[in-house]
């Protein structure tokens, strides 16, 4: 610098230290400017994030809630205070104990006190929060530890709510045992049979019917639990509901008071893709009925005044005789019989000493006869006798000897012994003769020919002698 004319070296040095600093000065500002603005955008960044991240937290439809390792707890999002019906500062520190149920709180304390965080990475369970003023909610709490450089530094509780899952569960739990109920009580057996035949549903008629304890039964085979016999009654139907068709059958099964008879349905299961799935199965005891339709049957073959079979059992049973004759080649033959003068027993002892005379009149034959032949009473005082297993036509006479003979001891009607006879006609099967109802002519020709020869004894049809 010049100063007098002068160069100043010593001013002109200052000089240069000087802007050099101001030079320093602003630099420095500039950095600090820098840093400023840098240290402001990322606080800016976390407080986005931060409001990010509660959006994202309060939008979850689940509870969140974070407490310290001393189980404080110091955050909770909008979804878990709409839930416990409480803001966080009702539910800070240990607070949050409060809105467990009373029923629940000792049992999830003591759990949670037992949980190993460490190696057992989360906790479940169901349980039930208190709301003011409200009904319970039920929540599914699922609670996990927070871990930083391998230890837990705290815990993040989720807390979904499943009131209304449950309400359905529960629902379902009473419709299943109003189900349960209905089906124990009801006069059937009912079950239901999986595509590999195994029972995955019985009521406890089945234990009552088979012997099997209800809880065993579950899962057993429809195999073991019916046994071999009744299984292969019923394994045809049951691939025919397993093919999808619905099936009516009876079948039959030896118990301890001899034999049961059932009717049994199946119905097969269709999903809505046309699969079968398995199908149900509805059995009803039928044997009171099917002893009903044996008595029935019985009556209506049987004569009512002497017990002994009627017109529809012989032409069932002489059908019979005659097939099993043809078939073997065995001898057979018919006797047709009436009572003599039975009109004049009628009147002269009313109807109810005719009756008596019938019902004697039918235990003699059947004492005259084998046990395999049959005695029929066809009409009033008509009663015809099949006689199978000949070897000769004399046997067929030598019957009609017999009852003749029986016939002559007295029968006590009304009080008072009377003299009872009988006529008989005999027609021995021939080798060629099929036909039922002229068998029974031609003995009824042979009959007439006893009565024209005086009544009390027997005749034999002319074309019976040379059968054998």
């Amino acid at each position: 610098m010049l100063i007098g004319g002068r160069f100043n070296l010593l001013s002109a040095l200052s000089f240069k230290s000087l802007v050099a600093g101001v030079v320093g000065i602003f630099a420095s500002i500039s950095t600090s400017l820098q840093l400023a603005n840098s240290a402001l955008r990322i606080k800016t960044g976390l407080r986005t994030r931060q409001a990010q991240l509660q959006a994202v937290n309060d939008a979850s439809p689940l509870g969140l809630v974070y407490c310290n390792l001393k189980g404080e707890c110091s955050y909770l999002n909008r979804t878990m205070e709409q839930m416990a019906g409480r803001s966080l500062d009702g539910l800070r520190g240990k607070g949050w104990r409060r809105c467990l149920h009373p029923f629940d709180r000792a049992r999830i304390l003591a759990d949670l006190g037992a949980w190993d965080a460490q190696h057992n990475p989360a906790f479940t369970t169901v349980c039930r929060l208190r709301r003011p003023g409200d009904a319970p909610l039920w929540v599914a709490l699922k609670v996990t530890p927070v871990i930083i450089s391998g230890k837990p530094a705290g815990y993040v509780a989720s807390l979904e709510d499943i009131t209304a899952r449950r309400s359905n569960e529960l629902a379902l739990i009473k419709s299943e045992q109003r189900l349960r109920l209905i089906t124990d009580n009801i006069p059937a057996l009912v079950a239901y049979v999986t595509t590999d035949e195994h029972i995955a549903f019985a009521n406890r008629r089945y234990e009552e019917a088979y012997g099997i304890l209800h809880e065993e039964l579950a899962g057993m085979a429809v195999s073991e639990v019916l046994g071999p016999d009744v299984y292969a009654q019923s394994h045809h139907y049951i691939r025919q509901a397993l093919a999808g068709t619905p099936v009516l059958f009876e079948r039959t099964v030896r118990c301890e008071q001899g034999l049961r008879y059932e009717r049994v349905s199946y119905i097969p299961d269709i999903d809505q893709c046309g699969t079968v799935t398995g199908y149900f199965g509805l059995v009803e005891d039928i044997t009171a009925l099917k002893l009903v339709e044996a008595k029935l049957r019985q009556l209506v073959r049987v004569d009512p005044l002497t017990g002994i079979a009627n017109r529809l059992q012989f032409d069932e049973r002489l059908a019979d005789a005659i097939r099993f004759s043809r078939r073997y080649g065995s001898g057979m033959a018919v006797l047709f019989l009436d009572i003599d003068h039975f009109k004049e027993i009628n009147d002269s002892c009313g109807h109810q000493g005719g009756d008596q005379v019938l019902r004697e009149f039918a235990q003699r034959l059947l004492a005259c006869v084998r046990d395999t032949d049959t005695v029929a009473r066809i009409a009033g005082d008509e009663f015809v006798i099949i006689l199978e297993g000949l070897t000769a036509a004399e046997e067929a006479q030598g019957v009609a000897r017999k009852i003749i003979a029986a016939m002559q001891q007295p029968f006590e009607v009304c009080g008072r012994p009377r003299a009872v006879t009988t006529s008989i006609g005999v027609a021995v099967r021939r080798q060629d003769d099929d036909d039922a109802k002229a068998l029974l002519a031609r003995a009824d020709e042979a009959l007439y020919r006893a009565k024209s020869a005086g009544r009390n004894t027997f005749e034999t049809n002319p074309d019976s002698m040379d059968v054998f």
